[in-house]
């Protein structure tokens, strides 16, 4: 009887997808250094060669593949990717999608990105500095402790993904104004998530869905009774006036006193213009100190990718942010401080034919602190740094492409030697190998 009924499920399944479209992607990766050498006036100069290991190398490394399956119709769909981290991480799931229609209601299930509006990362690549592709370790610089000065590497401030500066989040632990737009993401990272999308009017989209939170949160009333709410929610009003403007108002609730909201435009109206402009605020007040205070977040994005032709481009990146109410060292107390983070980005491509595709990037990233942790943080954080590179892309075929760059940073710009923190550079040869079949 199991046999039959075993035969009948895979009997359904074959016919279900026999009436669907469906394609099955693989997606290949192998990353690494071929050399980095560290020079400074105040440490020693060090140099390392064919490094596979993220962790000992600035520029992020390791390999990684994805298996994708898509099957959809004019109703339903599922897709759903399998990642395999040969370098010692988890294998399973890397992303997932279930959705249905009844009529023009759309429910659906989701891990991965949900994004109505892009991030103009049409000139993104292997080792790109937008929103700091395989270059998250961060910068190098030097520190000092009892023995002198020794090499350590710090992390700067690169904006990320649309909203506020991912820096200022790791800085304050407040993530909730992390890649607003994302409404298949909390606090900046991938969650489980359900809910529904409704177009109330012609190019008029309003969608609610649930995150799964890390933990649940509660509020009580003044009689005691207690509300758990145990997810996220995510709120977008997405319109799109055809050739002319597409814009999408997002509203997230993260837990009691912790909400954030962004605006973000998108014009149309300009041939080989590729823009968005957003504007995000988020305030969190869920924090581990002792007494009651409310942190504030601001940010305001530009992007925009101008094809000069069919073989040039510019890319331009600019993310400023700002936070306020930030909690001193002693937990205690609370100053009313501020700060800003400013972060520019430029990328220019160029098509020299289907063989090779060469690219110049560079990036300045500062952070000002107005704070009594401002010293400890020097360790950890460097407050300005440059970062500039010359690369290629080349193609051995359509998917499959091999990418080497000569990349120089410059961290610590402009601190006193005598600080806990003084300049360094690094320079790197990263490459990639990329097979999408």
């Amino acid at each position: 009887m199991k046999k039959l009924l075993g035969a009948a499920a895979i009997a359904a399944l074959v016919a279900g997808v026999a009436s669907a479209d469906v394609s099955i992607n693989i997606n290949g990766r192998v990353r690494g250094n071929a050399a980095e050498w560290g020079l400074a006036s105040e440490a020693e100069n060090s140099a390392s060669y064919a490094s596979l290991d993220g962790d000992s190398a600035v520029v992020a490394s390791g390999a990684s593949d994805t298996l994708t399956f898509n099957a959809s119709n004019e109703y339903a769909g599922v897709k759903f990717a399998f990642s395999n981290k040969m370098t010692g991480g988890s294998a399973g799931v890397d992303s997932y999608n279930a959705w249905l229609k009844f009529g023009n209601l759309k429910i659906q299930g989701n891990y991965g990105g949900m994004r109505s509006i892009g991030r103009v990362t049409g000139d993104q690549n292997a080792v790109s500095l937008l929103e700091a592709n395989l270059s998250g370790k961060g910068v190098v610089s030097t520190g000092s402790d009892a023995a002198g000065w020794t090499w350590t590497k710090v992390t700067y401030g690169n904006s990320g993904k649309l909203g506020i500066n991912k820096q200022i989040i790791a800085l304050t632990g407040a993530g909730v104004g992390a890649d607003v737009n994302n409404l298949g993401a909390i606090n900046g990272t991938t969650a489980l998530t359900y809910g529904v999308e409704y177009p109330v009017i012609e190019d008029l989209t309003l969608k609610a869905y649930l995150n799964k939170d890390v933990e649940a949160w509660s509020t009580t009333d003044d009689d005691g009774a207690t509300t758990t709410v145990n997810s996220q929610w995510a709120f977008e009003a997405a319109y799109k006036m055809a050739d002319t403007v597409q814009l999408a108002f997002d509203a997230r609730l993260a837990g009691h006193r912790q909400q954030a909201f962004g605006l973000y435009v998108k014009p149309l109206m300009v041939e080989n213009l590729d823009a968005v402009l957003g504007f995000t605020f988020a305030r969190d007040a869920q924090t581990a100190h002792a007494i009651d205070k409310t942190n504030t977040f601001w940010a305001v994005d530009a992007r925009a990718r101008y094809a000069v032709s069919d073989a040039m481009a510019f890319t331009l990146f600019a993310n400023l942010t700002g936070y306020g109410d930030i909690y001193s060292t002693n937990k205690d107390e609370a100053d009313l401080e501020s700060g800003l983070a400013l972060d520019l980005t430029g990328n220019f491509s160029y098509k020299v034919n289907d063989l090779a595709k060469v690219f110049v990037e560079a990036e300045y990233a500062t952070l000002t602190f107005d704070s009594d942790m401002q010293e400890g943080l020097w360790d950890s954080y460097v407050p300005t740094a440059f970062t500039t590179q010359l690369g290629a892309i080349l193609t051995a075929g359509k998917g499959a492409t091999v990418t080497p760059a000569l990349r120089l940073t410059v961290a610590g710009l402009g601190l006193d030697s005598d600080g806990t923190a003084a300049q360094g550079m690094l320079i790197s040869l990263p490459i990639v190998t990329r097979v999408c079949l």
